[in-house]
């Protein structure tokens, strides 16, 4: 039968008589419940569950002190029907808090109850306390996909790209299915942490074909860009390119912002604006994240092509950048088309900011009025007026 609030609210006052019954009377609740024939662990689970319904955290608790302080046995069965109804109330906080209570006859925590505490550690952000329940579950049973999931969740916002690469290692030990989301989820989190080398050991695994393993996907393959982008390996990052099209894959929009990526931050302009070439041509006209990396190709030696292409670009994607990005790459694009001094870019590069309501900046103002002068005088002039 479904519990209504009036019925909640019922079974609460109830409860307060019983338990001013046992204050005055000391009368023994074990004694009561087995003279009326009623499971004594039923009753303090439909208190529990009335507490829930009424939003009551406070009686919650105070039902759980009143089991604890009576010595009620209790057995795996209703601690973790207890946790349930916890994590569908999603009360996470008193949980926690509860749990204390809900253990204190001093047995054994089950699977179940287990997996429910990581999870609720986990939502509240107590790292430590998830890890020492996941600790307790491996030495009882094999955790499910789920938990560990949240396990490698909780170790991505560590940053501990080791205990996440434990985590990998025990699924496959105990031979938990691992899909492409798990595989590029650990890749992603040793890729954060600059560790491409284990990337690379986690998708040549994968790509040998281990029975554990689903093929790896675009993802995959992106994340090992991206790693040793970051590392700075750009001919190794290059590498991942021809060994995702072998398998039949093809690049993405961020397997090409990876890649410029890569290029740019060891110097390699030009490998640069070459991948962003063959992107537009593969259909991708780039977005915000190319025209941030892009700007920064400009310096330290600009061209007329690559400032006017960025221009393009940063009017294309103009509306989807905050004030501050917006800012930026018109700031970037001023700036190299000041070094280069070129009339016609100058131009458009002031016009266009002015366009999108991006102000430059006093420095990049006044140089524009020295090189006006300079234009004025055909001896100190350097400007080239197009």
């Amino acid at each position: 039968e479904r519990l209504t609030k009036e019925s909640a609210d019922y079974n609460l006052r109830l409860f307060d008589e019983l338990s001013g019954l046992l204050d005055q009377d000391g009368v023994n609740v074990m004694d009561i419940a087995r003279i009326t024939n009623h499971s004594v662990l039923r009753f303090y689970n439909t208190m529990l569950q009335s507490s829930i319904k009424l939003n009551n955290r406070d009686k919650m608790a105070e039902v759980l002190t009143h089991l604890a302080k009576y010595k009620i046995p209790r057995n795996a069965s209703f601690c973790e029907g207890v946790l349930k109804q916890l994590a569908g109330a999603n009360w996470a906080k008193e949980a926690l808090h509860i749990y204390p209570l809900l253990t204190s006859d001093g047995f054994a925590p089950s699977a179940v109850m287990c997996s429910c505490m990581i999870c609720f550690a986990a939502d509240c952000g107590q790292h430590e306390t998830a890890k020492h329940f996941y600790s307790q579950l491996c030495s009882v049973a094999t955790p499910n996909l789920r938990t560990f999931m949240t396990m490698l969740k909780v170790h991505s916002k560590r940053g501990d790209w080791q205990a996440s690469l434990a985590v990998f290692r025990e699924m496959q030990a105990r031979n938990v299915k691992i899909d492409s989301h798990v595989l590029n989820m650990v890749m992603g989190i040793c890729a954060s942490a600059g560790m491409p080398h284990e990337v690379e050991q986690l998708l040549a695994e994968a790509e040998a074909g281990d029975s554990v393993f689903v093929l790896p996907d675009v993802v995959s393959y992106n994340t090992l860009v991206k790693a040793y982008g970051l590392h700075g390996h750009f001919p190794n990052a290059v590498e991942v390119l021809s060994r995702m099209r072998a398998r039949g894959l093809e690049a993405n929009a961020i397997t090409y912002n990876s890649l410029i990526d890569a290029a740019a931050r060891t110097g390699e302009a030009a490998a640069a604006w070459e991948f962003y070439q063959e992107m537009v041509k593969q259909g991708f006209p780039g977005d915000k994240y190319t025209c941030s990396i892009l700007t920064k190709t400009l310096s330290p030696n600009p061209t007329c092509d690559r400032i006017r292409m960025c221009l393009d670009l940063v009017h294309e994607i103009a509306a989807a950048c905050d004030v501050k990005l917006r800012t930026r790459l018109y700031h970037s694009t001023i700036e190299a088309a000041l070094q280069l001094g070129d009339s016609t870019v100058l131009i458009r590069s002031f016009s266009q900011a002015r366009q999108h309501r991006v102000r430059p900046t006093a420095a990049a103002c006044r140089q524009l009025k020295e090189l006006a002068t300079s234009a004025r005088d055909p001896v100190a002039g350097h400007w080239k007026p197009q």
